[in-house]
């Protein structure tokens, strides 16, 4: 013949528990019925000052800050990328291997020496871009190529 036992533990709303304040025998369990959290007695301590060993760590709710879409307060929650969203990055970026198109995005503040071919040469020395060049009119001899025959 089977025999069924059942055991409870003290239970009641956090309130309650705070507001009641008792000390737990050593080793008994009280639990928050509200909360889903619990704590156990060591014989002297009283609740408020026990740690919580049951609920400790548990996420009340996963919110989704900017530029991310999704979250939730129960069961499995995820949280996506917001593609509708421009994401403003405060600090620096490293990109690497990445493409970027000069005809639809805009550098700046590029320093010349960061550049792979940061200059030009004119007359065998080496001209920055950006930088200027003066050639005297006697060492320069125009040519031209004319098409047709």
């Amino acid at each position: 013949m089977s025999v069924v036992t059942q055991i409870q533990i003290r239970r009641g709303t956090a309130s309650q528990w705070t507001s009641a304040n008792p000390t737990l025998a050593a080793g008994e369990w009280g639990f928050e019925t509200d909360t889903k959290k619990g704590k156990i007695g060591d014989g002297s301590t009283a609740w408020n000052s026990l740690a919580y060993v049951l609920g400790v760590g548990d996420i009340d709710g996963v919110t989704a800050g900017t530029g991310l879409s999704g979250g939730g307060t129960s069961g499995t929650v995820t949280v996506s990328i917001d593609t509708s969203v421009t994401a403003d990055l405060s600090t620096a970026q490293v990109l690497t291997n990445k493409t970027i198109s000069g005809s639809s995005n805009t550098l700046s503040n590029i320093g010349n020496g960061s550049l792979t071919n940061s200059s030009i040469t004119i007359n065998g020395s080496p001209v920055s871009l950006g930088g200027s060049v003066t050639i005297e009119a006697s060492s320069f001899v125009p040519s031209f190529m004319l098409g047709g025959m």
